[in-house]
C-alpha cells in the first residue's frame, strides 16, 4: 500500500474504512434483531442445519402438549366411569343388605314381598347408571368397551403408536340388571290355549325347532299359545307360538337385536300325543289327545327367569348372584384405578419429555439475550469508530493540495 495516498483518484483507505462500517453495520443488525425478537434463527440462512432441527423439536413439542391435554380428557373419561360404578357398588351393597335380611325366616310373607319390591326399584336404577354414565356420548358400562376388540384408545404421546388402550376384561364390562331381576312372589304366568286344534292329528314323528331368545327379557303375565297348521302337499306343519294379553305376537329383543317371534315349528307330519315343546323361554308345553276324538289339551306353565326372595331358598340364591355382581364391579374398578395410574405415570413422563424438548428447541432457536446485548455493544463502539475513520480517510487526499501551492 507504499505510495497509494499520493493517487486521489480511487481512495483506497476511505473504501476500506467504508467497508468495514458496512460489515460493522450488517453485524450490529443481526444482533439488534435477535434482541427485539429473542430468536437466535430469523431466516433460514441464520443457520439452516439448525433450523430444520428446532422445526422439528417444535413440531414434537407441540404434539407432547396435546398428548397432555388428551391424557388429561382420559383420566376424566375415566373418572365418570368410576364415578358410576362406585354408585353401582353402593347400590348391590344395599341389595346384599336386604337379600340377607330376606333370607331369614323369621320374616313373613308380606315382609318379603316389601324387601321384593325395594330390590325391583334397586335394579331398575342400576340400568338407569348405566344408561347415564356416559363422555361425549360414549357409553362407559354397557359393554361397549368389553375386550381387547372395542378397547378405548387413547392419544398419550406426539407419534401415531403411542396409543394406550383400556377396556374392561371379558364379562366385566356390561353392568346390567338382567342378571339380578327380581319379582315380587315369584309370580307364576298362567298360559291358556287360544284357537281351535286341528282334527286330523295322528301319531307321527316330530321335528323341534327351538327359536334362540333371552330369557331375562319376557315379563311375568298372562300368556296365551296358538297351534295352527299349514298344508304343504302331503305334508303338515303346525306352528306354536305365543301371544300376550293383548293378542300380540310375543317378540324378543335381544339386547337391541330382534330375536324374532318366540314360536316352535313341529313338522313332517301331524302332532305327536305327549311331545314337549319348549318355546326357548322356559316354557314348556306338552300335548296330550285323544286322537280318536280329535281333541287336544295344553298342559303350560311359565316361570318368570327372574329372581325372588320369597323364601330362605331363593334369597339365598339371590343373595349369591348379588355377590357376584359386586366382585365384577370390584374387578372392574380395579382395572379403571391401575389405568388412571398408568395414566399418571404417563403424564409425568410426557411432562418430563415435552420440558426437555423446548430446552433443546431453546438452545437451538432462542438468542441468548446477554450475549446478544454484549455483542450489540461492542458493534455499536465499532460503528462509531468506523465512521469516524471513514471521515478521516476521505480528508487523507486533501494532503496532495499542498503540492500546487
Amino acid at each position: 500500500m507504499s505510495g497509494e495516498s499520493t493517487r486521489i483518484a480511487t481512495n483506497v483507505f476511505g473504501m476500506q474504512a467504508l467497508n468495514a462500517m458496512m460489515n460493522v453495520n450488517r453485524k450490529l443488525q443481526e444482533h439488534q434483531l435477535r434482541l427485539a425478537t429473542g430468536q437466535r434463527i430469523n431466516s433460514a440462512a441464520d443457520d439452516p442445519a439448525g433450523l430444520t432441527l428446532a422445526t422439528k423439536l417444535h413440531a414434537r413439542s407441540e404434539g407432547l402438549g396435546q398428548a397432555l391435554s388428551n391424557i388429561s380428557d382420559s383420566k376424566n373419561m375415566l373418572a365418570i366411569a368410576e364415578g358410576g360404578l362406585n354408585k353401582i357398588n353402593d347400590i348391590l351393597v344395599r341389595m346384599q343388605t336386604k337379600a340377607t335380611q330376606a333370607a331369614n325366616d323369621s320374616l313373613g310373607t308380606s315382609e318379603r314381598d316389601a324387601i321384593d319390591q325395594e330390590l325391583q326399584d334397586l335394579n331398575s336404577e342400576i340400568d338407569a347408571i348405566v344408561e347415564e354414565t356416559q363422555f361425549n356420548n360414549n357409553a362407559l358400562l354397557d359393554g361397549s368397551i368389553e375386550g381387547a376388540g372395542s378397547a378405548l384408545n387413547f392419544q398419550t404421546g406426539s407419534e401415531a403408536s403411542e396409543t394406550t388402550a383400556f377396556y374392561f376384561a371379558a364379562g366385566n364390562g356390561s353392568f346390567t340388571s338382567s342378571d339380578l331381576s327380581v319379582e315380587v312372589g315369584a309370580t307364576v304366568a298362567a298360559l291358556t290355549e287360544v284357537g281351535a286344534p286341528p282334527t286330523n292329528a295322528t301319531a307321527d314323528d316330530a321335528a323341534v325347532f327351538t327359536t334362540t331368545t333371552d330369557v331375562a327379557e319376557l315379563a311375568s303375565g298372562m300368556y296365551s299359545i296358538r297351534l295352527t297348521s299349514t298344508v304343504d302337499g302331503a305334508n303338515k306343519d303346525y306352528t306354536v307360538q305365543l301371544f300376550d294379553a293383548a293378542g300380540d305376537l310375543v317378540n324378543i329383543d335381544t339386547d337391541g337385536v330382534d330375536g324374532g317371534a318366540l314360536g316352535t315349528t313341529l313338522s313332517k307330519g301331524d302332532i305327536l300325543a305327549g311331545t314337549t315343546i319348549d318355546l326357548g323361554v322356559g316354557i314348556d308345553i306338552t300335548l296330550s289327545a285323544t286322537v280318536a276324538a280329535g281333541t287336544y289339551s295344553w298342559d303350560v306353565q311359565y316361570t318368570h327367569s327372574g329372581h325372588s326372595v320369597s323364601s330362605n331358598a331363593n334369597a339365598t340364591t339371590f343373595l349369591t348372584s348379588v355377590q357376584g355382581a359386586i366382585d365384577d364391579v370390584s374387578s372392574s374398578l380395579q382395572r379403571l384405578g391401575s389405568m388412571v395410574a398408568r395414566l399418571g405415570i404417563k403424564e409425568e413422563n410426557v411432562t418430563t419429555a415435552k420440558i426437555n424438548t423446548e430446552a433443546a428447541y431453546s438452545r437451538i432457536m432462542n438468542a441468548d439475550m446477554a450475549q446478544e446485548q454484549l455483542e450489540a455493544t461492542k458493534y455499536q463502539i465499532l460503528q462509531q469508530t468506523a465512521t469516524a475513520m471513514l471521515g478521516q480517510a476521505n480528508q487523507g487526499p486533501q494532503s496532495i493540495l499542498s503540492l500546487f501551492r
